[in-house]
This record gives structure tokens, C-alpha cells and sequence, in this order.
């Protein structure tokens, strides 16, 4: 007999702390996804002070002699 009023006080107990993480989850998940809209919207800004588009160096292996010889050709002088 005791059982139940004991479970009937832990689900009331555990249901307002639910919906308090729940929206404080949700409130948390919106401020995150303002915060990152704002950090874009800043490195767009960024982009277009640059003076031409940003092309990385990328090193191109054509002209190296170690692949313009097999191994065992003779080596160049």
C-alpha cells in the first residue's frame, strides 16, 4: 500500500525536472546555432576584404626528377 503514493511523489517529483532540462536543452541548442550563424556571417565579411580569392599552394610533383626516371635509369649529371 505504501508503493504507491512513494511512486506516485518520485514521477511527480521527475516529470518538472524533465521539461526544466528538456528547455534548457532546447534554449542551449539556439543560442549554439545564433552563435555559429554570427561567426559565418563574420568570416564572410572576411572573405571579401581579401584582395583576390584565397588559392592555396599546392605542391605539383610533375616537374621532380624522381619521377621523371624509373629507379634504376641512369642518373641525371
Amino acid at each position: 500500500m505504501i508503493l504507491i503514493p512513494i511512486s506516485t511523489l518520485a514521477l511527480n517529483a521527475c516529470i518538472p525536472v524533465m521539461v526544466v532540462s528538456g528547455v534548457a536543452g532546447i534554449t542551449d541548442s539556439l543560442d549554439k546555432t545564433a552563435k555559429i550563424k554570427g561567426i559565418e556571417k563574420r568570416l564572410l565579411k572576411l572573405e571579401q576584404t581579401l584582395p583576390k580569392p584565397y588559392k592555396p599552394y599546392v605542391p605539383s610533383f610533375v616537374d621532380m626528377d624522381t619521377f621523371k626516371g624509373g629507379l634504376y635509369d641512369n642518373p641525371k649529371k
